[in-house]
């Protein structure tokens, strides 16, 4: 029932991360003007980054309520007056953001990063931009995008299925995204 708590709550928390993140992309485009050419550089792999992210969240609404709203903004007042956008256009924005995202994105599997270990990378703009296609029903848009994934030679599947979503699984080579979580308030530890 389209009135149960959950889906209410996934709406509000799925928006106002989106918002959140387009406000952090207007911040980083602001610093660019003060920022050395390395800088620069770095600034627009974060911002990949959170397009990527971005695009997650609006793929998961667009999964649950077929149509909804594209927000690239912080005042979303006036995407929200245009109207919904259809499930295949929330999806062919998706796919369009990854080819945007991915040459500015790590060339490297999550779990090479250093700096954010799991961190989002080109492959995991890869693979949303291949879980879009299929849900376009765009099969050759599937089978290219998930060949990059393969034929990068960068992955191969963890032995034990069991522990793969578990402890000993954590980072691992099949991994194309992971986020790390604690309870215990801090940035680092168990």
């Amino acid at each position: 029932t389209q009135d149960y708590w959950m889906y209410n709550s996934l709406w509000n928390l799925h928006y106002g991360d989106i918002v959140k993140l387009n406000t952090e992309i207007n911040l980083i485009e602001n610093y660019k003007n003060f920022a050395s050419e390395e800088q620069k550089v770095t600034g627009d792999q974060y911002i990949a980054e959170i397009k990527v992210m971005r695009a997650w969240l609006h793929f998961n609404l667009a999964r649950v309520w077929g149509d909804v709203f594209i927000i690239q903004t912080n005042q979303p007042d006036t995407e929200i007056a245009d109207g919904p956008a259809s499930k295949n256009e929330v999806m062919q924005f998706i796919s369009d953001q990854m080819d945007e995202a991915i040459p500015m994105l790590p060339n490297m599997r999550p779990n090479e990063r250093t700096d954010i270990p799991g961190g989002v990378t080109r492959y995991t703009a890869y693979a949303l931009k291949a879980m879009a296609q299929l849900e376009m029903e765009d099969y050759q848009g599937v089978a290219d995008a998930a060949g990059a994934i393969i034929s990068s030679n960068k992955f191969s599947l963890y032995p034990d299925f069991y522990n793969l979503f578990k402890k000993p699984g954590e980072l691992s080579d099949e991994s194309l995204l992971e986020m790390q979580f604690s309870d215990y308030g801090i940035s680092s530890g168990d």
